[in-house]
């Protein structure tokens, strides 16, 4: 049988992973919100086209992530990577048209949505507040990039898109890190689950 530190270790580990969405999906939310900071920055050109095709891309895959972590019955995993990925969906029909250049003419519209899903994001970080302090971190400057964006919208200076850009590859960073902490604690529960069944091959 294993032993008591063992299960514990075991147990750790799994609630760890249920408390966050698979690195895939970090991954794919560090990747959208930094080469949307970038793009609104300027400091990355992509054609209209292809602007457009990156929201549609990253949002439909948070979409299939988010299905696979209800398959899991992990209702924050769930609740994030959907939530994303009706986000950039959402963004995509409504405010760019197909050719990849914003739709509306006012961009209050555009601020009132994105400072909407800030809300969104808030309320994801107080659901945060039980679990790992970087998930909390990174909860918290999303919503900040968020609040911060919708700002430079409705002032529309440029200064301040450089600090929100700042605040969004902040946060893409550390969804990143996010990611490989997930990556880590799967290979360590890997790894004491093969040393359970090797103490137990031992055993006649």
């Amino acid at each position: 049988m294993p032993s008591g530190k063992q299960t514990e270790t075991d147990r750790s580990g799994r609630a760890q992973g249920q408390a966050m969405p698979r690195a895939v999906g970090l991954l794919l939310l560090a990747v959208s919100i930094s080469l949307f900071a970038l793009v609104e920055m300027q400091l990355v050109r992509m054609s209209g086209l292809g602007f457009r095709l990156l929201l549609l891309i990253c949002g439909g895959g948070l979409l299939l992530t988010g299905f696979a972590e209800l398959g899991r019955k992990n209702a924050y995993g769930s609740m994030l990577t959907l939530g994303y990925g009706f986000f950039w969906l959402s963004l995509s029909a409504l405010f760019y048209a197909p050719h990849g250049t914003l739709r509306v003419d006012n961009p209050q519209l555009l601020a009132s949505y994105v400072i909407m899903w800030g809300m969104f994001s808030s309320l994801l970080f107080l659901g945060a507040l039980g679990k790992a302090y970087l998930l909390r971190t990174a909860m918290a400057s999303l919503a900040v990039y968020q609040f911060s964006f919708g700002a430079t919208l409705l002032s529309g200076r440029a200064g301040l898109q450089l600090v929100a850009g700042g605040f969004g590859l902040s946060c893409a960073w550390l969804f990143t890190v996010l990611a490989v902490v997930q990556v880590d604690n799967h290979l360590k529960l890997r790894r004491a689950r093969l040393a359970k069944l090797g103490l137990s091959a031992e055993k006649p």
